[in-house]
């Protein structure tokens, strides 16, 4: 989609899932809460020599690999596939509960 050294804001990036690489993963930063203007990287986690975290991308701007892109896809997928037209503030949570629990929201259920 972008240059592979591009920041993006998380938020873009969960309401443009699809338009990134499935095999790519998201980067973020090491501390802080997840919101839509969150920085990030969406980067081939085979770039780094000794494993996903050693881009030298993710280093300068100290993120760290946080879940592999297909995922990503899923959760927004799922939300839509649950509401219909998700605001971001859900995809938001949809990713901090799959992150958490290891499983996919049911908005049914929040």
């Amino acid at each position: 989609m972008n240059k592979a050294d591009e920041l993006h804001k998380l938020g873009d990036v969960l309401l443009l899932a699809r338009d990134f690489p499935w095999n790519h993963a998201l980067y973020l930063p090491k501390s802080g809460e997840l919101k839509a203007d969150t920085p990030c990287l969406v980067l081939d986690p085979d770039l780094g020599v000794d494993g996903p975290d050693d881009i030298p991308t993710v280093l300068n701007h100290n993120l760290k690999y946080i879940i592999d892109m297909q995922s990503v896809q899923g959760i927004a997928d799922n939300a839509r596939a649950q509401l219909g037209n998700v605001r971001l503030d859900q995809l938001i949570s949809a990713l901090k509960y799959y992150l958490s629990k290891d499983a996919f929201i049911d908005f049914r259920k929040t």
